[in-house]
Order: C-alpha cells, then structure tokens, then sequence
C-alpha cells in the first residue's frame, strides 16, 4: 500500500461526552459542535447534556487547543478517541513527536501518543473544564501526515 494513500486515510477523531447524574433536561436541538483546527487554533466549546462534540486535525496544523467547558447540569465530561495517529520517537513519555495532552480540572496534563489514548474502557474524566491540546510537528518520514 502506498505510504500517502495510508496517511491520507488516517484521521484523528476526538469525542468528548457530557455526563449527568439525573434524567437530561428537555432542550432544544442544538447541533453538536465539530472544530476543524487549522494551523493554530485555540477555541473554548460549551458542552451540556447529551452533547457529542468531535475535533479533527489537517495536513497544515501544528497546534490546537480547545478547552471544553461544562454547561447546565453537567457534572462530568468525558474524552474517548476513535482513529489516532501521532507518532512518536518516546511512547511512553511522548516527547519526541507529535502528541496530544489532556488536561482535567484540578490534575496534572497527561500525555498520549503512538496506540495511547483515551479509551472506552479507560477515558479522560474531568469534574469541570477540560483542556486538549495537540501538537504536531513535520516530519521528512511522512509530510501529508494528519487527520
């Protein structure tokens, strides 16, 4: 397979759940927000109940910070990943390559790259904001990298 068909096809793809302790309020549809990041992106997204929000990353980005916030009754938020692919010389301290840092309220930034990520079995739980941040850098190896 050809090395750019397979980075054209690998995608980053980010879901952050809210979560309520009661019944969810009856709101109005409202759509759930998605953010394209382009070269450096900063945005603050506002997540109530029910609220899917997905994240994906270009060719171009090398930066992109999106800081979710719990609205209404919301006591929790959550963050899985589905596709993931940022590699990364140093799995286990992701410091040489691209990665991704995650950030509750009240804890230490954690990092993920390479097949470490925020799972189903095992997410990213915040008790207020939540902070993402991915960073990107170019590589020679594999220049149309990205989601």
């Amino acid at each position: 397979m050809r090395t750019s068909t397979l980075l054209l096809a690998i995608c980053l793809v980010y879901a952050v759940k809210s979560q309520t302790t009661g019944p969810p309020a009856k709101e109005s549809k409202k759509q759930d927000p998605t953010i394209l990041c382009g070269k450096n992106t900063h945005k603050i997204v506002n997540i109530g109940a029910n609220t899917v929000s997905v994240f994906k990353t270009q060719r171009h980005t090398r930066r992109c910070t999106i800081i979710y916030k719990l609205a209404g009754s919301c006591t929790a938020s959550i963050l899985t990943c589905g596709a993931f692919y940022l590699p990364n010389k140093d799995e286990f301290k992701c410091r040489r390559g691209d990665r991704m840092y995650v950030k509750a309220a009240g804890g230490q930034p954690r990092s993920y790259c390479e097949k470490n990520k925020p799972t189903k079995s095992f997410p990213a739980i915040s008790p207020g904001k939540l902070k993402v941040t991915i960073s990107i850098h170019p590589s020679k190896m594999y220049p149309s990298k990205g989601a």
